[in-house]
C-alpha cells in the first residue's frame, strides 16, 4: 500500500497539471506501470475522502 503522503502528493500533482492545462492522464506513467492500477484506485479513494470525483476532475468537469 502506497504512504498517504504519496496519494496526498499524487492529488497535488494532478491538481498542478490542471492549472497549467496538462493533460491529466500522464499523471500514470509517473509511476511503474506494475503498480499504476493500485495507485490510481488508491488516489480515487482519497480524492473521494476529500470530496473530488476523480473521474469528473480528470475529464474537466470537476473543480
Amino acid at each position: 500500500m502506497l504512504s498517504k503522503n504519496m496519494l496526498e502528493k499524487g492529488l497535488l500533482f494532478l491538481k498542478e497539471q490542471k492549472a497549467q492545462g496538462g493533460r491529466l492522464n500522464e499523471w500514470k506513467y509517473e509511476i511503474n506501470k506494475s503498480t499504476a492500477r493500485k495507485y490510481a484506485f488508491e488516489l480515487k479513494a482519497l480524492a473521494k475522502k476529500k470530496g473530488i470525483d476523480l473521474d469528473e476532475y480528470i475529464h474537466g468537469n470537476g473543480t
